[in-house]
């Protein structure tokens, strides 16, 4: 059996696997969050500690990023020029065997203060 041993291949099956460790085991019961169905793009509500592995996305904010109100309409969400980002990171998520994935400028409900700002607080656990 050949091992692979491309550095992106390695990072890739530790980022991969340090997801799956922290948010399946490590997250505090009260904590809510949302994910994204890599399937249907619909977003789905979690709270407590029963967190399926997810991809998470890294990247750099541009003018035209997907909202949570712009990801409750899928269909809507479609027609939206951020929303080519959000399908690549699902698409590689699925070619990962990742049903769920999470994006910050879709999964956090920025106009709720208290949403943001316990989000900031538990965010630096994601990529622990």
């Amino acid at each position: 059996m050949q091992c692979n041993h491309d550095p992106a291949h390695v990072f890739k099956q530790w980022l991969l696997s340090r997801s799956r460790r922290f948010f399946s085991e490590d997250r505090p019961s009260s904590t809510k969050m949302r994910l994204i169905n890599t399937k249907t793009f619909e977003i789905k509500e979690l709270i407590g500690t029963t967190t399926p592995p997810y991809a998470i996305l890294s990247h750099t904010w541009g003018d035209a990023e997907l909202t949570f109100q712009d990801m409750l309409d899928p269909a809507a969400a479609r027609s939206k020029a951020g929303f080519a980002k959000v399908e690549r990171c699902c698409q590689q998520a699925l070619i990962d065997g990742l049903e769920w994935a999470w994006v910050d400028t879709c999964c956090i409900d920025k106009t709720s203060s208290a949403e943001l700002s316990e989000t900031i607080n538990s965010m630096y656990k994601f990529y622990e």
